[in-house]
């Protein structure tokens, strides 16, 4: 696993594969990021999402600076529920 770039406070389901993760940059993110979504759950298996929206203080931007805090939404094709991921990373 690469190094964290998001902390993640909250998870919430969209629909249709998309999530919105609240939290902390440690790292830039950008629009179009592949990342990996982990959890600190044990069997909580990893997924491969892609940032496709970025807010922060009410705003769309298209990168998140590290050490801001935002809003996340990513997609994914898969079926796995991200509900317990605490973190996203650099794969």
């Amino acid at each position: 696993m690469g190094e964290v770039m998001f902390v993640v406070v909250r998870m919430t389901r969209l629909g249709d594969g998309r999530w919105r993760a609240e939290g902390r940059a440690y790292e830039d993110v950008y629009l179009g990021d592949v990342v990996l979504a982990s959890s600190d759950e044990p069997g909580h298996p990893d997924a491969v999402v892609t940032v496709v929206r970025i807010r922060t203080y009410g705003e769309d931007v298209p990168e998140l600076n590290r050490m801001t805090t935002g809003e996340l939404t990513v997609d994914t094709e898969t079926a796995t529920s991200l509900e317990e991921v605490t973190r996203l990373s650099r794969r």
